[in-house]
């Protein structure tokens, strides 16, 4: 099979190249790459690829689409345009060439593999189908009889030489008119016989009739019809397939004229059979737009009985703005004697249809089909592409936006600290912070859906969360006067999961809860763990759990307005949302429904209208076996902390994050720090060293290899170091850390980035870290890592 050839054009050099390289890799020859609109004509010529992508915008006289049109015209090869974008105007002049694909800049190697194979293989089905109509027209053009053929509203799409002949019209004439103009037949008796549309009879069934040509001669023949049908099984037209028969005499043709009216009884029959049996609902109408045939499947369209349908307005089923919005549509096919394809949405209810008309007597035939399904997912796909952009704007500028979060958050919470309770700005210091922290969420949200926020896991107490959940909601403002209240089936223990999502994961289910809750109503956080062989371990109104491994099922159940069916299906769905406020987003479940299935669990919803929802989270347990050099929150570990939060040092000013730790044999603690950020830099600097540790900051990882080396030197070791993984000009967190271990395999480090996604913060000990802390954070949060590295 030889390889299928594919011409590059465009005029960066750069891209063109890589787009060459990247086909050969998965096996297509690209000989060439055309920098411009006229090379690419010229070796279109000389090499007939199969394909061409071709840039939109090139440099020369000639742009992409101009090129294209011209390569269409001469050469009908398939083209896909590759844009960086494009305006209104440049987007339809590009459609008007009938492109096989469009891809915008950037996009990734899948999207192009499978942009080209789907280019390539439509390609070769119209090739294909071509050669078979080519050798289907000729048959039909040799054969003995005449043949016409019509569309489905009974207007003729082809006509043989032998057609032409007797019937006096030419192909060019006769195309596009109605059957009966240039097929007119009448019986022995020179009555006209009905129009054979929609006839059903089978080719064998074949009548004689008299054809009156277009000159008035009268021409005596045999006719037989069929119709013609797609490969779903609809009707698509009929073909009339004739021939001259030689004359009879008037004994003779008053019998056979007894066996036409028969004959054309039989047709009537069967053309109602075959029209009630196409599976869409169909219908005619009149000049004045009421219905003068409707098959059964349009009466249940309608709704109605045929006889209460039949001579019924078409616009009295809507409204006026839907018929100001769809009646040009329908009148096109009237105004225009040609078919008319559109879509339309049929608000009341809530269907979209995909509507077939065609001129017909004085009025129009309409076929429906019910494509809701289609919509539905159309709109989903766009939903999510959507949100796929959003996530690679919030990927593009986490970074940047975490640091900025990293220095807000750190000095609001360094300034309450100072101050001390009770302080003349506490309030104001306070909004500043639950400000910040609702930026963090909304960014962490992004990042997560936009599967930019892999989980950063490790061993915490899911039900010390839990309650920290519920005494967080029972102290703080409450207008509905609701009661929370947790109900712990035993002790939950560790969960092998990311604390910070799992959190953000219970507030949005809670968050939820409040909202369809009414006045005074009552929110349980309920939770159980089990193991594989524990017998039906069960929460209330719940079946009996059968896990397929240890795991944690944690439960918000409230009492409030409930679901129905249909929203219950949709509410995973991005941007899906029942509220109307401006602040509902409709991303609150799709979040959590990411953030679970990244930890492997699920989600479930229970809901009953009038009666409440329960969600029910299935969170498996883990297991840091394999992450042995990675360190856990041990109860000694927090348990320290907390003593040290609640001693003499938490008096000091410092506040609720712990002080560096007394080193045996050392004095003050020391800190390396990597940062590039000048503002991060003075923050974690003094935060730090307000806590009791000696701090030394660097702004780049070759200056922090080269401070780690001369305090070995000199004999005075930095205890720890904390790293940013993203240098955008040096060397970065990951390279520098290398460094370091080849003098000490035993260094204690901390990576931190707003880079949530990045194998180091998912793996940190594989890449030689000891802990991870993502950006941004609270300076508490900072000295009690330390605290727990240095103490573990």
């Amino acid at each position: 099979m030889n390889m299928q050839r594919i011409l590059v054009v465009e005029d960066d050099g750069i891209v063109g190249r890589d787009l060459q390289e990247t086909l050969v890799r998965h096996g297509y020859s690209v000989p060439h790459v055309a920098p411009t609109g006229e090379r690419a004509i010229e070796l279109v010529a000389q090499t007939a690829p199969d394909l061409v992508l071709m840039d939109i915008s090139l440099g020369g006289r000639l742009d992409g689409i101009d090129v294209a049109a011209r390569i269409q015209d001469s050469h009908g090869t398939p083209v896909i345009y590759i844009t960086g974008g494009a305006d209104d105007e440049t987007q339809h002049r590009a459609q008007m060439t009938g492109p096989y694909g469009f891809l915008v800049k950037p996009f990734a190697e899948e999207d192009l593999m499978e942009a080209v194979k789907a280019a390539l293989e439509r390609y070769d089905s119209i090739q294909r189908l071509e050669a078979s109509e080519r050798r289907f027209v000729s048959t039909l053009r040799s054969i003995s009889e005449g043949v016409i053929s019509t569309d489905l509203a009974g207007n003729i799409t082809f006509v043989n030489p032998v057609a032409e002949r007797l019937t006096g019209w030419s192909s060019i004439e006769a195309c596009g008119r109605p059957l009966g103009d240039v097929f007119t037949v009448r019986d022995a008796d020179g009555g006209k016989v009905k129009s054979l549309a929609w006839s059903g009879v089978d080719r064998n069934a074949i009548r004689s009739v008299a054809l009156v040509a277009r000159d008035g001669t009268i021409v005596p023949i045999e006719d037989s019809t069929a119709p013609i049908k797609d490969d779903a099984g609809g009707l698509t037209g009929l073909v009339v397939v004739f021939r001259r028969r030689r004359l009879f005499d008037r004994e003779g043709s008053e019998g056979e004229g007894e066996d036409e009216r028969s004959i054309s009884e039989g047709e009537d029959e069967q053309l109602v059979q075959m029209v009630e049996s196409i599976v869409d609902p169909m219908f005619t109408m009149d000049a004045d737009w009421r219905i003068t045939y409707v098959n059964s499947q349009a009466t249940g369209y309608f709704g109605r009985d045929r006889e209460s349908v039949i001579g019924r307005a078409f616009w009295d089923d809507f409204s006026r703005d839907v018929r100001e919005l769809y009646f040009g549509e329908f009148l096109k096919a009237r105004e225009t004697g040609q078919p008319h394809t559109f879509e339309m949405h049929h608000e009341a209810r809530g269907k979209w249809f995909l509507v077939n008309t065609y001129p017909f007597a004085e009025g129009v035939l309409v076929l429906f089909r019910d494509i809701t399904e289609r919509k539905r997912g159309e709109e989903v796909r766009a939903r999510m592409e959507k949100l796929e952009d959003l996530g690679y704007l919030a990927r593009g500028f986490a970074h940047e936006f975490n640091n900025l979060l990293t220095v807000l958050f750190g000095n609001l919470s360094l300034a309450t600290e100072r101050l001390g309770e009770g302080n003349v700005v506490e309030g104001e210091l306070g909004a500043a912070r639950g400000v910040t922290e609702e930026a963090q969420n909304l960014v962490q949200q992004l990042l997560t859906f936009a599967k930019g926020g892999a989980p950063i896991k490790k061993a915490f107490g899911i039900g010390l969360l839990i309650e920290d959940l519920v005494n967080q909601h029972r102290g703080g403002i409450n207008p509905k006067e609701l009661r929370f209240r947790s109900d712990l089936k035993g002790d939950l223990g560790d969960v092998w999961a990311d604390r910070g999502q799992i959190r953000r994961l219970l507030e949005n289910l809670i968050r939820n809860a409040e909202q369809a809750s009414y006045r005074a109503g009552e929110i349980t956080i309920e939770g159980v763990r089990f193991s594989p062989g524990d017998e039906g371990i069960s929460l209330e109104d719940d079946a009996y759990l059968e896990p397929e491994g240890e795991t944690v099922v944690v439960r918000v159940v409230d009492r409030g307005h409930g679901m129905l069916d249909e929203v219950q299906a949709r509410i995973f769905e991005p941007y899906f949302s029942t509220r109307d406020d401006a602040n509902a987003s409709g991303l609150g479940l799709t979040v959590c429904d990411s953030i679970i299935r990244g930890h492997g669990g699920s989600l479930r919803v229970d809901s009953r209208e009038d009666e409440g929802t329960i969600m029910s989270v299935y969170l498996p347990v883990g297991s840091a076996g394999h992450s042995a050099g990675r360190w856990e929150e041990s109860e000694e570990i927090v348990g320290e902390a907390r003593r040290m939060e609640e001693g003499d040092e938490a008096r000091t000013g410092i506040g609720a994050g712990a002080r560096a730790p007394r080193l045996e044999g050392k004095g003050q603690p020391r800190v390396l720090v990597l940062e590039d950020e000048p503002l991060i830099r003075e923050l974690i600097a003094a935060n730090l060293t307000d806590a009791g540790y000696e701090v030394e900051a660097t702004a780049h990882g070759a200056a922090t290899v080269e401070a780690y080396r001369r305090a070995r030197d000199e004999g005075r070791c930095f205890d720890l170091v904390l790293m940013d993984l993203s240098i955008p000009e040096g060397m970065g967190g990951a390279e520098a850390i290398e460094r370091i271990r080849e003098m000490d395999s035993e260094v204690k480090a901390v990576v931190s980035s707003g880079y949530s996604n990045d194998p180091v913060m998912a793996a940190p000990e594989e890449y030689g870290f000891t802990a991870v802390l993502p950006k941004p954070y609270d300076p508490a949060e900072l000295r009690d890592l330390i605290v727990k590295v240095l103490s573990s």
